[in-house]
C-alpha cells in the first residue's frame, strides 16, 4: 500500500511541519515562487500559490517515482485493465477524446472513442 512506503511517510511528516506555516509568508521567498512554475503547449500553471515548498514538490516526486506514476499514466492511456477491482481499463481520456481521434484508444479489440 502507498501509505506504507517510506516516501509517504516522509510527505505526512512534512505536511505536519507546512500546516503551520502561512501561505503569505511562503510567498515572500523570490527562489521558491521562481521555481514553482511550470508551462506545457501555452499553459502557464502557477502552484506557488499553494502551502508547498520545494520541499514538497520533492517529496511528492520521490512518491510518484516509487509508484510508477508515469507507467500508470501510460498503461491507463493504453487501455490496459488497471482498475484491479473491477477488472477493466478506466477510460477518463477516452470520454475527452476528439472524433479525429476514432481508430486511437482501442481496448479489447473495440474502438472505445
Amino acid at each position: 500500500m502507498v501509505s506504507e512506503t517510506g516516501e509517504w511517510k516522509r510527505l505526512v511528516k512534512h505536511a505536519e511541519y507546512i500546516k503551520s506555516t502561512h501561505l503569505r509568508d511562503l510567498m515572500k521567498d523570490p527562489l521558491r515562487c521562481n521555481k514553482m512554475y511550470a508551462t506545457h503547449d501555452g499553459v502557464y500553471l502557477d502552484y506557488s500559490r499553494q502551502r508547498a515548498t520545494l520541499e514538497t514538490m520533492d517529496l511528492l516526486l520521490d512518491l510518484a517515482e516509487r509508484h510508477n506514476l508515469k507507467g500508470r499514466i501510460m498503461a491507463m492511456a493504453l487501455g490496459e485493465k488497471i482498475n484491479f477491482t473491477e477488472d477493466r481499463a478506466v477510460l477518463h481520456h477516452a470520454l475527452r477524446a476528439r472524433r479525429d481521434q476514432i481508430g486511437d484508444i482501442i481496448v479489447d479489440g473495440i474502438d472505445v472513442v
